[in-house]
């Protein structure tokens, strides 16, 4: 599928773009939105569709205040700034026109907030880049967008009427029409063939990486709460479950066909991907899916997403993450570097009650998620009882990090050492660990 980039620049930038374009002949669709000074930008950036995959930027300003306004867009922003050869190419071109020209009666906006002559520019190495130093500038809003564009109108006009320079060059093409108006000797140096193609290609590769990332494995959860298990009659558990998954298959519409949804002894797990999640959680800040279920249903649910670099670590960091909503309240994400994330905003959260967990992590010296996981393994083996070795094969970790995880598990008293495995041969007997006594952790509170 063709990528689809749309280029933010200004009027005077356009018709230079619309002849560039054609000649790149690379597999994209372009579309460029032009912009005329003083405008409203929010208005401006709202007309790009929602369905262009990438956008470039004339100069970093543009792209620092289309990243303000929609902070939890995941559209690839790529600044195309200016360099270093196209400003010399300017001057070489200037120079060609008038052989006695003065360079000393030039001004250039960029090299003077740089603090740089343009006879040092030209003839020495100023050590960065124009393209890096020029777009280092701190974040902007659009309304600070505004405020420094008009700055710098009136601050190029009255550096133009004290008589001081015969020509001036800046970097905010979109203010050349209106100061040449007024009768400023003004230019830009325009990007070049191979720039606009460089950031193309940049564009490209981040939006293919961005894909790529966003169908990565992920499991979302969602768990029922049953006061007393034992005792619940089936048909009941049945009837909420039925509610549960009619519930999941309208929030997600048609693209449940996408997903596989399974039900599991305690709700509903559902296989999908990181786009999906990233969708339900608004970019992992509000989980959108419990405020549904919860405005929905008469039952409590916990919800927990999982992402991981396969199903098997999304289905663990999935299953850790719907444990620490039932503990916590609220729904929980662990990614694919274990690190827990939540509480999410929205939804109703249930009540919290105190995890000895909680105080033993920050203990034991690894993450919670990492703890829960070492757990998740310790209640799969047959007989409650692990090695380092056993762990290590599981977890896909070394026999060092696993014997780490043990260790401090052990000291932090969520684990034991419950006997000693003598290999057959030589060698150094292995021990096997097993769940705390109950009295361990109750001394913990």
């Amino acid at each position: 599928m063709r990528h689809k980039i749309a280029f933010i620049t200004t009027e005077y930038v356009k018709p230079h773009l619309e002849r560039v374009l054609p000649q790149l002949r690379m597999d994209a669709i372009f579309s460029i939105y032009a912009y005329h000074p003083f405008e409203e930008i929010d208005g401006f950036f709202r007309q790009i569709p929602r369905e262009v995959d990438g956008v470039i930027t004339s100069g970093n300003r543009f792209g620092s205040a289309f990243r303000h306004m929609f902070p939890r867009d995941r559209r690839v922003v790529v600044p195309m700034g200016i360099n270093d050869a196209e400003v010399h190419r300017l001057f070489w071109r200037l120079k060609q026109e008038q052989p006695d020209l003065d360079f000393q009666r030039i001004y250039a906006d960029f090299l003077d907030e740089l603090h740089l002559s343009i006879p040092s520019f030209l003839t020495e190495d100023h050590g960065i880049p124009l393209s890096v130093s020029m777009d280092a500038g701190r974040e902007q809003t659009p309304e600070e967008f505004l405020r420094g564009e008009y700055r710098q109108f009136q601050k190029l006009l009255e550096v133009w009427e004290t008589g001081q320079f015969e020509r001036i060059i800046t970097r905010y093409s979109g203010l050349l029409p209106m100061l040449r108006q007024r009768g400023v000797q003004i230019f830009y140096p325009f990007p070049s063939i191979d720039s606009i193609r460089s950031a193309c290609a940049q564009a490209q590769r981040e939006i293919e990486m961005r894909q790529l990332q966003d169908y990565q494995a992920a499991e979302i959860h969602v768990n029922l709460w049953m006061p007393n298990p034992a005792y619940t009659v089936e048909s009941l558990y049945e009837q909420r479950l039925l509610q549960l998954q009619q519930s999941l298959m309208d929030y997600f519409g048609s693209k449940a066909e996408d997903m596989l949804f399974r039900r599991s002894h305690f709700g509903v797990d559902i296989l999908t991907d990181r786009k999906t999640v990233a969708q339900c959680t608004r970019e992992y800040t509000v989980c959108e899916l419990s405020a549904f279920l919860n405005a929905r249903l008469d039952f409590r649910i916990f919800v927990g997403y999982g992402i991981g670099q396969g199903i098997y670590q999304a289905r663990l960091n999935a299953i850790t993450a719907t444990r620490e909503s039932e503990v916590s309240g609220g729904s929980y994400l662990v990614n694919e570097q274990d690190v827990l994330i939540g509480p999410l905003g929205g939804g109703e959260a249930a009540p919290p009650s105190p995890s000895v967990f909680s105080y033993m992590s920050s203990h034991a010296g690894i993450s919670q998620a990492t703890i829960n996981r070492v757990l998740e393994v310790l209640g799969a083996m047959p007989n409650g009882r692990l090695t380092s070795q056993e762990l290590a094969e599981r977890l896909e970790i070394t026999r060092r990090s696993a014997n780490y995880f043990l260790k401090a598990m052990t000291q932090t008293g969520i684990l034991q050492v419950v006997d000693m495995h003598r290999a057959a041969g030589r060698g150094r007997p292995e021990q096997v660990y097993g769940r705390a006594a109950a009295e361990n952790t109750d001394r913990i509170h």
